[in-house]
């Protein structure tokens, strides 16, 4: 897994915004699609503040590395998977974590077969698909194209 990589493609489909702002549910975030929580010292700052860089790109690596850590728990094979493959499920975990792409039993199915074009159709019919769809069609054209690749 190329993290630098998967960093960028994460800041491309997230965003990087240096300040507080509300995600499209309403809530405090910043940075490259943080929420922020009790836990971080930003939590009762108002819309707007601006955020250190260096705070912003730490928090972007703590939350890349807590997706890392749970696509590897999920996907226990994850090393097995083409690079591109890897980079979408961490990319998916980024956005609904852990627990979010864990409820998408029919594509863990067809990953775990290696059938890479069910799994994108797996990702476009869901939820998800229906909240993001710009981001639910890029990846799920990734996912596609590394059936092609095998």
């Amino acid at each position: 897994m190329n993290l630098e990589k998967l960093k960028e493609e994460v800041i491309d489909d997230e965003g990087f915004k240096g300040v507080i702002y509300l995600d499209h549910l309403g809530h405090p975030t910043v940075g490259v699609g943080h929420l922020i929580t009790h836990y971080d010292p930003e939590y009762d700052q108002p819309v707007g503040t601006v955020i250190p860089l260096e705070r912003v790109l730490a928090l972007l690596d703590k939350d890349l590395d807590r997706a890392v850590r749970g696509v590897q728990t999920l996907y226990p094979y994850l090393e097995e998977l083409p690079e591109d493959v890897q980079h979408i499920l961490v990319n998916m975990a980024f956005q609904l974590g852990t627990v979010g792409l864990s409820k998408f039993v029919n594509f863990e199915h067809a990953l775990y077969e290696r059938d890479y074009k069910r799994a994108a159709e797996e990702m476009l019919n869901s939820r998800w698909a229906t909240q993001t769809p710009n981001r639910a069609k890029r990846l799920a054209d990734r996912m596609r194209a590394a059936q092609e690749e095998e």
